[in-house]
């Protein structure tokens, strides 16, 4: 299906005669109405404040990447389809930049006659690259993309320019105009480099070729070149090493520094708020796979139930599993009346006594733990981060909705163990209404439809007293608040949270 945010795009750029095309690739060039493919563009230069103006009107939001993976004259765009919650990665190119993998050494001169030349694909109503310069781009930067390492490859019998490469070679080598082709590239490069490139032109991509390419285009584009040759090696190992710091980062360990793409606005903390029944496990997961498709985005867990928890707190959740399993506590006896108070109902004779003691090592660990993850939430959110966090500790409402138990309750009795367990609590919470998030998304549930999802564990009146208090917290002004109805499909669901993340971007 095609996306209207692209096909809006296309054909504003069209309507406001701004003079681009799509410029490789463009076998496939449909798929970029799908959000399928990247979208390629080559822009005149003279058009940039006319493409800013329609590029803001539409909805795309520049992003900024890190300065290894980052190009001169290329800029990140993003957009967001909001009926099939699809984001949509806009390439646009004011240079011709080339070159070799991780570095992209080269600025060639020649965007203005391809801009000049382009052709307009009907089935698609875009202007693309005429097909002759099409093929001469792909050619050159594959031949830019050769590496000594690859001489291996070939010994080895392994394909080295890849099966997308090879079908698109084909594709351009039954639609250009043989004759045309010499003609462009003798203007535009001199006669013997021009005939070079028509001698490549061989039933198949063939090694040889393209590496004697290589050797020339050095020449050639010697004064194209933006290193010396120490300085693109040096570039381009320090970059390769970048990305293989960023598969550890993704796979291993994640740490506070950029390695995708980030708003220019900055980052965002965006806690999910809701109850049981609500499907937050499933909308957050679900939000956070398509904000990391594309862009920086960490994740932090800031309840006290299921989620994944700190070492310290691991073995007091193993012993509570235990007591569980043995029906010495009851994880479902907990009910909230319509005042908000909290009481446990059915529960074992021995559970009072369990909970009592067994709180103070509780309190102190989940404070800790907490207090930790809120502070290092906030350094991600500080580097770029779009953070997202399921639940978020709060003094609005007290003893319900992660607000504190013993902290600012005044309907405890001053005892030595009550305040122990409000100074366990006091740090945590002062450090969560310093550090507030930036958006907060509340997934509003009705008791009946919670009911259905989860009828073990949902005691009608209970839902209905707490999402009315959730409905009720307050973070300060500078939170955003988005109430999303959660008694739709989760797909849905999905979109709506996905969408009101991106207005805050």
């Amino acid at each position: 299906m095609k996306l209207s945010i692209v096909r809006k795009l296309i054909d504003t750029l069209n309507y406001e005669k701004i003079l681009y095309c799509h410029w490789k690739s463009n076998q496939h060039v449909s798929d970029a109405f799908t959000g399928i493919d990247d979208i390629d563009m080559l822009i005149d230069q003279d058009d940039i404040l006319n493409l800013n103006i329609v590029l803001n009107r539409l909805g795309f939001k520049r992003f900024r990447l890190p300065e290894k993976r980052s190009y001169i004259g290329i800029e990140d765009y993003l957009g967001f389809d909001k009926e099939e919650g699809v984001f949509v990665h806009l390439h646009l190119h004011y240079q011709l930049t080339l070159g070799e993998k991780f570095l992209k050494g080269y600025q060639l001169p020649y965007s203005k006659s391809i801009l000049n030349r382009r052709i307009y694909d009907a089935n698609n109503n875009i202007y693309i690259a005429s097909h002759e310069d099409e093929m001469w781009l792909l050619l050159v930067r594959l031949a830019m993309k050769i590496r000594y390492r690859d001489l291996l490859k070939l010994i080895l019998n392994k394909d080295i320019f890849g099966h997308l490469s090879r079908t698109e070679y084909k594709w351009l080598q039954d639609r250009i105009d043989k004759s045309l082709y010499k003609k462009i590239t003798i203007e535009l490069f001199g006669k013997d480099f021009g005939l070079k490139l028509v001698s490549c032109l061989k039933e198949n991509l063939e090694f040889e070729n393209l590496y004697l390419l290589n050797k020339n285009i050095k020449k050639k584009f010697r004064s194209f070149h933006s290193y010396s040759f120490f300085g693109r090696n040096i570039t381009r190992w320090m970059r390769e090493y970048f990305r293989i710091c960023q598969e550890f980062h993704n796979r291993v360990h994640k740490v506070a520094k950029i390695y995708r793409r980030t708003p220019v606005s900055g980052g965002k903390i965006i806690a999910f708020l809701g109850p049981d029944g609500a499907g937050k496990t499933t909308i957050i997961d679900g939000v956070f796979k398509k904000l990391r498709s594309v862009m920086d985005v960490n994740h932090f867990y800031l309840g006290s139930g299921d989620g994944k928890s700190s070492l310290l707190r691991k073995p007091l959740k193993a012993l509570y599993s235990i007591l569980i399993k043995n029906r010495i506590l009851d994880r479902k006896s907990k009910r909230v009346d319509s005042n908000g108070k909290t009481f446990r109902v059915d529960e074992h004779k021995g559970a009072g006594f369990v909970r009592k003691w067994g709180q103070v090592p509780w309190t102190f660990t989940l404070a800790r733990e907490r207090e930790s993850k809120l502070i290092k939430a906030r350094k991600f959110r500080n580097k770029g981060y779009i953070v997202i966090t399921d639940r978020y500790p709060q003094t609005h409402v007290i003893d319900m909705a992660d607000g504190p138990r013993y902290y600012l309750n005044l309907n405890i009795k001053n005892t030595f163990l009550n305040r122990l367990l409000v100074y366990g609590e006091k740090r945590c919470f002062e450090v969560a209404n310093l550090l507030k998030p930036d958006v907060v998304i509340i997934l509003k549930v009705s008791s009946d439809e919670a009911f259905k999802r989860k009828p073990e564990e949902i005691d009608i009146k209970s839902h209905k007293a707490l999402m009315d208090k959730i409905l009720d917290l307050d973070f300060g002004d500078d939170t955003k608040r988005f109430i999303i109805d959660a008694d739709q499909s989760i797909k849905k669901v999905i979109i709506d949270a996905t969408s009101s993340v991106w207005d805050c971007l």
